[in-house]
Order: C-alpha cells, then structure tokens, then sequence
C-alpha cells in the first residue's frame, strides 16, 4: 500500500462523504489551504460533536499520509491540528481544501540537492554579513 494509493483512497472517501452531504470538494486548488486563512482566527460556528469527530479523523489522516511522505503539507496540517479540541466550520472547510490539494496535486515531490557542501562556519562568521547593514 504505497502513499500515492493512501492518499487517493482518503480523497475518495472524503469525496464520497460530500456526495451524500450535496457538495463536493473545492476545483483546482493551488495551496493547500487557502491564502489569507488564519485558523486561529476563525469565528465560524462550532462543530457539533458527530462533525467535530469526523473533523478530528481527517485530521489524523492527514497525520499519516505527512508521515508517508506528504511532507509539504506538514504546516498546513500542524496548524489546523491546533484546533482539535474545538473545531469550527472552516476549520472543516480548510481540511477539505487540503484533500482537494492532495487530489490535484497527487504526484508532488520534494528535490534535496545531495551535494556535500564544504562550508567553514567558525571563519565564515555570520558577522560579516551584517556589515552591510
């Protein structure tokens, strides 16, 4: 069972659960969240326990596909995990956005140059650099 599959099966279900709730999940998303959202600042309504649940379990998907290798949604998810003990309606309507992201953006990777850098700290003083300032 590889990330590429969890992930597509966790948009699927999530799909599925909009379908029966008449909506779907937002069209061509470009961040994982979207831009100029503060979780901390919602004011929406309160979920209700049975949406507060099913808010917390996407959460904890979220969770394991980062630990699978989605790392580029590590903050996205981090900063909604923040609200678990009180969720609100965009918090909820942020986490669909994640999995719209994931959805369009299913083959995403990360590049590390694996280049040995050779870098001097203790003569290359970051002081100097302040010297411009």
């Amino acid at each position: 069972y590889s990330s590429a599959q969890y992930v597509k099966h966790a948009v699927k279900n999530v799909e599925t659960f909009l379908h029966s709730h008449n909506t779907c999940l937002p069209c061509k998303t470009s961040t994982p969240i979207s831009v100029y959202y503060w979780p901390e600042l919602d004011v929406t309504p309160e979920l209700d326990a049975g949406t507060a649940a099913y808010f917390q379990s996407l959460i904890g998907i979220l969770h394991w596909a980062v630990e699978l290798g989605r790392v580029y949604i590590t903050c996205e998810v981090l900063m909604l995990s923040s609200h678990l003990a009180l969720p609100r309606e965009c918090h909820l309507n942020q986490v669909f956005h994640v999995f719209a992201y994931l959805k369009y953006h299913h083959n995403a990777a990360l590049v590390f140059d694996p280049a040995y850098h050779d870098d001097d700290f203790e003569t290359d003083s970051p002081k100097k650099y302040w010297t411009l300032f």
